[in-house]
């Protein structure tokens, strides 16, 4: 049976990195919605920005993220937050993961 696996490119851009592109599959978020974190830690830590179509990949994915255990999702946030770059925690809103991980902190 074929795979009818997509993947969406995300946009390094950086000027520590040479505008290269990597890719990611939005499958992957299905497989582990934790990925979702890393891809903002990530952003954060080696300071990319996250490509809009991967960000909508993303969007369509973060109510997985309830299925997470509090612990892993604790442990990502964490290192989000003392980051290079803890500005980039602004994707949690953005995406509205932050109403399904701190529901107390939703609008």
């Amino acid at each position: 049976m074929e795979s009818k696996e997509r993947s969406v490119k995300v946009r390094i851009s950086s000027d520590k990195y040479d505008n290269s592109d990597a890719i990611a599959s939005p499958v992957r978020f299905d497989e582990d919605a934790l990925r979702i974190m890393r891809a903002f830690r990530f952003s954060s830590q080696l300071g990319f920005e996250i490509e809009d179509k991967t960000l909508s990949a993303i969007c369509k994915m973060v109510p997985n993220m309830a299925k997470i255990s509090r612990e892993r999702i604790q442990v990502e946030l964490i290192k989000l937050l003392v980051s290079n770059n803890p500005d980039k925690s602004i994707y949690l809103k953005n995406t509205g993961m932050i109403d399904i991980i701190i529901p107390q902190m939703s609008s």
